[in-house]
C-alpha cells in the first residue's frame, strides 16, 4: 500500500508506534477487554478502520452486524479517545 512505503520512507522506525488488537466487529464495545479500550482513549491519535464484509452471500444479519453496527461502535470509541487527530476508513473483505 502506497501509503505505507510513504510512511516507512519518512518515518522508517513508525511499525514501533503501531499495535493490533485483537477485537470482533460483532460484539458491544467491538469485543476489546476494558484495559484494550482504556489504553485506546488514552494513547491512540490515528484510527485505521478496515473491517468489512463485501461478500454478496453474506446473512443479512452478519452484514448488517459487521458493517453498520461494527462501524457505529467504532464511532462511539472513536468519540472517546482524548487526542484523536485522524480516523481513517478502509473497506475490504472477510477473509474465511
Amino acid at each position: 500500500m502506497q501509503l505505507f512505503k510513504r510512511l516507512k520512507h519518512e518515518k522508517p522506525k513508525f511499525y514501533h508506534k503501531v499495535s493490533v488488537m485483537n477485537g470482533n466487529l460483532e460484539a458491544p464495545g467491538l469485543g476489546l477487554s476494558e484495559e484494550d479500550s482504556q489504553k485506546i482513549e488514552d494513547e491512540v491519535n490515528i484510527i485505521f478502520h478496515g473491517a468489512a464484509t463485501v461478500r454478496f452471500d453474506e446473512k443479512i444479519n452478519v452484514a448488517l452486524a459487521i458493517n453498520v453496527l461494527g462501524t457505529r461502535e467504532m464511532l462511539k470509541l472513536a468519540k472517546k479517545i482524548k487526542n484523536l487527530k485522524v480516523s481513517v476508513s478502509l473497506f475490504t473483505q472477510r477473509c474465511e
